[in-house]
């Protein structure tokens, strides 16, 4: 760019001494006329001139020149410069249509040389680009075909630095009659068509009618006649609706001579009046000239020798007048060739100022372009790394939230065997209980505290696992009896759960390396998957084939599906869908297996069926890179685990297998009723236990259960757990509260989640109070005791009201009868 604009400024420097060299400034006087004065006489010179160049148009060329030459005089009194080279042309113009060449020359050339001593302007380079082009029409007329190609071509360059498409148009037409006169027929007809094109791009009817004309032209030289007066009369045509009358003579005078030669005598001689007629009204030496040579030709067609002398005595004496105009050719080249030379430099100068001032402005765009572009990248990238950032902020704030549910869940896992735990150590305090019982409170907080350590154990594993650090047991044997022995124990809770658990293989033993502690895990938390989300009913197919070098494992579902939002991501750790948050996932559970299925170079992904779900892993049957060869497995050596991260108590089966539990009575029917909604068995006993007394007690596992319940029997309150399978107990407070039967029963959430916005969330949905695991034994009871003494109180109330009302109504009756 620097390289760039130092060479700019050197060529517009070097211009401008050249300028300085060749421009010699004419002895001017100083303008001394004041504003108003100048603007009155330019005012009048253009009127003059409107008026003069009208008059021209109507081929009234001596009348015009009488204007012109008066709006010249003008614009030369008021200093004027750009009217003064415009006035010259104008009157140059005029001056060769009557035929006076040399003076049209020289109006030319005066014209030329203000051009070039007073201005660079664009405007003032029209002007000068005019001038040029006069000059060639001079010489074409006169014959100089090589001097004018000179100027048409320098006149042309010019035309298109302004790219002006009328002195395109101009230009190449008169390139053209160059070549059509030198009989270069190829090179006459690509310019005559050059500027057709750009004649009817413009709509320049005039420019359209010479263009036929010079068609013509070019047919009559290839001898195709007819074509040719076809094209003279549309020209005619033409300029009879524009009213040139110079330009109308030229079509005229070139189809009454192809009549002469080939067409109607009548016709022709009728074509010459008309040319005669137009020719005298013109007055111009050149066209009276062709015109008496076309009436002699047609006479001496005619027969008519008399008449045929006459007109040709007429056409020589005009040729006599044009040529005596030429004799001082010689003296005139002489005292204008040092012009010539001069012009020529000057007029090269002004075109490459206009060119390094085009360019100058071309570079001051592309520059402008440049830093709009680079303002553009700049505000582009601004603008990607803020979103960049808003998206690496909305993805910390989607782990975070995601780690928070994570622990809230964990929490919740360790809350509830707490409260079992606690709450029966504290029973066990109590001195009048009896053997079966206390061994029963024994029982049930060992299943407790082995729960605890499952999921300890769960936790380290996976910690282990995804640190890379413990040894693992690679062992190679039987794939297919080994994960048949974890499914094994399923059996039993599939029966309770009334679903049809089934395994398929396509062989009876498959050889394969493996990790039997990881194969018996696998299976284990995506069996527990299943079975949370497969109704009763419904059907868990686990199918193992050989693929070439791999073991496909499927483990496909009836149930509720995964939602496709959720599908991308059930691997992600600490992600947790819709299903599982109402489930109480701990979101680790499918990571973990992710992470044990990829350390055994393998892949897991999950899918959608027409109904359910099905989770397919794929593993290698021999692993390479181990260093030691694996020991053999055989069926006792198989490793198992107690429990899941997923779900522990989904995977007691003990708990859920026994369809019915033996419950402390309540000691009697009449007491009031309490519904205890609750997914884990030994919560809900412990619960069960802290009422029996004193209320009658009904319980459900989920909120589906209790609907169902509540429609049989209406409790006098309800004590619901937060995260549970189907219905949780947000939604299950909502559906009540919107019940117009069951909206006045009083509810209690008793739940793991203990913090300030679960808290809130529960008594917005309209829970009444909200216990947190481990809870107070004393604080449950009271809060029970007083919520329903109000209930019942408020029912009393209630009758008593509507006592007097039956009153009446018993009174109206008697009358009645």
């Amino acid at each position: 760019m620097k390289f760039f604009l130092r060479l700019t400024f050197i060529k517009m420097l070097s211009i401008s001494l050249l300028i300085t060299g060749c421009r010699e400034f004419p002895n001017a006087t100083k303008n001394t006329l004041s504003k108003t004065q100048r603007d009155s006489i330019m005012a009048k010179a253009e009127n003059l001139r409107v008026r003069g160049k009208a008059l021209r148009e109507d081929s009234r060329f001596a009348e015009a020149m009488d204007f012109q030459q008066k709006a010249l005089e003008l614009s030369l009194d008021a200093k004027d410069t750009l009217n003064i080279v415009y006035d010259y042309n104008q009157l140059a113009t005029t001056l060769r249509r009557l035929g006076r060449l040399e003076e049209a020359m020289h109006q030319h050339y005066s014209a030329l040389q203000y051009a070039e001593e007073y201005s660079d302007s664009a405007a003032m380079f029209k002007s000068l680009t005019a001038a040029v082009n006069g000059l060639g029409n001079v010489f074409y007329s006169l014959g100089d075909l090589d001097e004018a190609e000179k100027y048409f071509r320098r006149s042309l360059s010019g035309e298109k630095v302004l790219k002006s498409d009328v002195g395109l148009a101009i230009n190449y037409a008169n390139l053209g009659s160059v070549f059509l006169d030198r009989n270069q027929i190829d090179s006459a007809r690509v310019y005559f068509e050059m500027s057709m094109k750009r004649n009817v791009e413009i709509n320049n009817l005039r420019g359209q009618s010479l263009c036929h004309v010079h068609f013509g032209d070019l047919l009559s030289k290839e001898k195709k006649f007819e074509e040719a007066m076809e094209e003279y009369r549309k020209a005619a045509n033409m300029m009879r609706g524009i009213g040139d009358v110079w330009h109308t003579i030229q079509p005229l005078l070139s189809l009454g001579n192809l009549l002469v030669e080939n067409g109607s005598s009548v016709e022709a001689n009728a074509v010459s009046d008309r040319c005669l007629e137009l020719s005298e009204m013109t007055k111009s030496f050149e066209l009276m000239k062709d015109t008496y040579t076309l009436k002699a030709r047609l006479k001496e067609k005619d027969g008519d020798a008399v008449h045929a002398l006459e007109y040709y005595k007429l056409a020589n004496a005009m040729r006599d007048s044009i040529m005596n105009r030429k004799e001082n050719e010689d003296i005139r080249d002489v005292c204008i060739n040092y012009e010539h030379e001069k012009s020529e430099r000057k007029i090269e100068v002004m075109r490459l100022v206009y060119e390094s001032k085009q360019e100058l402005h071309m570079m001051f765009i592309w520059l402008g372009g440049i830093l709009v572009f680079v303002m553009l990248v700049v505000i582009f990238a601004v603008s990607y790394a803020l979103k960049a950032r808003s998206k690496g902020l909305e993805a910390l704030r989607s782990v975070d939230s995601m780690r928070t549910t994570f622990l809230t869940n964990i929490t919740h896992e360790f809350r509830t065997p707490l409260t079992v735990m606690i709450g029966l150590a504290d029973q066990l305090k109590t001195p009048d209980l009896d053997e079966k019982m206390r061994y029963h409170y024994l029982d049930s907080i060992k299943k407790q505290g082995d729960k605890l350590l499952d999921l300890v154990n769960e936790l380290l594993s996976i910690s282990k696992l995804m640190a890379g650090h413990g040894q693992v047991e690679w062992r190679r044997g039987d794939i297919i009896s080994c994960i048949k022995m974890a499914v094994v124990g399923y059996a039993d809770y599939a029966k309770v759960k009334h679903i049809d658990l089934k395994t398929v293989s396509s062989e009876d033993r498959i050889e394969m390396d493996f990790v039997p502690e990881y194969i018996d895990r696998i299976i284990r938390n995506l069996l527990s998957n299943s079975f949370k989300f497969t109704p009763a009913l419904g059907s868990i197919t686990l199918t193992m084939e050989r693929h070439e070098t791999n073991l496909i494992l499927e483990i496909s579902d009836t149930g509720s599906g995964i939602p496709d939002v959720d599908l991308p991501h059930v691997f992600e750790l600490f992600y947790q869908g819709g299903s599982q948050r109402k489930q109480g996932s701990t979101g680790i559970g499918l990571p973990f297996v992710r992470q044990m299925v990829e350390f055994m170079g393998g892949t897991v992904d999950a899918y959608n069926r027409e109904s359910g779900t099905t989770m397919r892993i794929v593993l290698p049957l021999q692993q390479t890179s181990l260093e030691n060869e694996p020991k053999p497995w055989t069926v006792g050596d198989n490793y198992t685990v107690s429990g899941s991260v997923i779900d522990a108590a989904a995977l007691n089966m003990e708990n859920e297998a026994a369809a019915a539990k033996t419950q402390p009575e309540p000691s009697g029917s009449d007491l009031p009723l309490v519904m205890i909604v609750e997914d884990n068995d030994d919560v809900a006993d412990y619960i069960t236990l802290l009422l029996h007394l004193h209320y009658r007690v009904v319980r459900a596992c989920d909120g589906y259960e209790a609907l169902h319940k509540l429609e049989k029997e209406l409790p006098d309150l309800i004590l619901t757990d937060l995260m549970m399978p189907g219905m949780d107990g947000y939604e299950l407070c909502s559906v009540i509260r919107q019940s117009e039967m069951l909206g006045g029963v009083p509810i209690v959430i008793v739940s793991a989640r203990s913090s300030d916005e679960d808290r809130v969330r529960g008594f917005e949905v309209g829970a009444d109070g909200y216990l947190t695991k481990p809870f107070n034994a004393d604080e449950l009871q009271a809060i029970v005791s007083r919520l329903i003494s109000q209930t019942q109180k408020r029912r009393k109330e209630l009758q008593m009201s509507l006592l007097p009302l039956h009153r009446i109504i018993d009174n109206v009756l008697n009358v009645r009868c």
